[in-house]
């Protein structure tokens, strides 16, 4: 009789999959074509997860997102993900779900993140009026 997985295995298991097969899913937010991909974009390049242990995350799937300001300009987005880092995996670590909220500017030419919330590779901080960190 073939070994059978547990529950907890099992949840772990699907998890993974969902994980490897939407990285990328994100492409529309808040109503806003094109919104995802800046926001993976800029995470891809800056994050960092687990206290600096996973330095090279990559977006996973959005499990929920609330525009938190829109102006004509402007953007503030906060979002709840999941994330994997390839590297860190291997050890059975870097595998999780977060919350960041991203400032992104609107132009003609799409969007580009000016800031992001926790932490980033680079470790600039900045400090919004509304006293939130912004990375």
């Amino acid at each position: 009789m073939p070994p059978t997985m547990g529950l907890p295995g099992l949840a772990g298991f699907v998890r993974g999959l969902a994980l490897i097969a939407c990285t990328g899913c994100a492409t529309q937010l808040g109503g806003e074509p094109g919104l995802g991909e800046a926001l993976e974009r800029h995470y891809n390049a800056h994050a960092t997860e687990e206290g600096g242990l996973c330095a090279s995350p990559k977006l996973g799937p959005v499990t929920s997102s609330s525009v938190q300001e829109r102006t004509a300009d402007r953007l503030v987005v906060r979002v709840s993900y999941a994330y994997r880092d390839p590297v860190g995996e291997a050890s059975g670590q870097c595998r999780g779900f977060g919350t960041r909220s991203f400032t992104v500017a609107r132009s003609a030419d799409g969007f580009e993140v000016v800031g992001m919330t926790g932490p980033r590779r680079d470790g600039i901080r900045i400090n919004r009026i509304d006293d939130s960190d912004v990375w």
